[in-house]
């Protein structure tokens, strides 16, 4: 499997990247402005890309703008077949690998309030949580996966899974 994963150092990136790791090779990459001749000839042949790069929730319009022109990718780029999952309060429990990377990572004011948050939205609102290792997998299948549409409620134009969705997907 040859996948590229950016945004491995967020809570999503980080739940894509302890899946992968159990593939054979992992190339790391800090600098997206730059691409020597050496990572370009690795990045060769990937069959897939996972873009984990998020924004903040105040963002979200932006988010979306970037979401629209990724799925207009096709128009221009035929072989690609790009998907979005939006996923509801990432949650990092019972994910040792995830939990013990976001330990080196610099805290924002919004990952040093998660302690408090998410214990209250276990118990009372679960279903609008998407668990790492859960999501890790789902985006890893979904990138290798054979590129069709997927269909079921809660997903949009076949290509856009909301956290409903996914949580229905992968049995939660």
């Amino acid at each position: 499997m040859h996948v590229i994963l950016t945004g491995a150092t967020g809570l999503v990136g980080a739940g894509a990247l302890g899946q992968l790791l159990a593939q054979p090779a992992v190339i790391q990459m800090d600098d997206f402005t730059t691409y020597s001749p050496e990572v370009l000839e690795q990045l060769k042949g990937a069959e897939a890309c996972i873009w984990a790069q998020g924004i903040s929730v105040t963002q979200v319009s932006k988010e979306r703008e970037a979401e629209t022109s990724l799925l207009s990718l096709p128009t221009t780029y035929p072989s690609l077949r790009p998907y979005s999952v939006r996923p509801g309060g990432v949650d990092h429990k019972g994910d040792g690998f995830t939990t013990q990377a976001l330990e080196h990572r610099t805290q924002t004011a919004m990952m040093k309030m998660i302690p408090y948050i998410l214990p209250p939205m276990r118990l009372l609102y679960s279903q609008g949580l998407s668990p790492t290792k859960d999501l890790g997998k789902f985006l890893v299948d979904l990138a290798v996966g054979d590129g069709k549409e997927v269909e079921g409620p809660n997903v949009e134009k076949g290509r856009i899974v909301n956290n409903k969705a996914f949580r229905r997907m992968v049995g939660l």
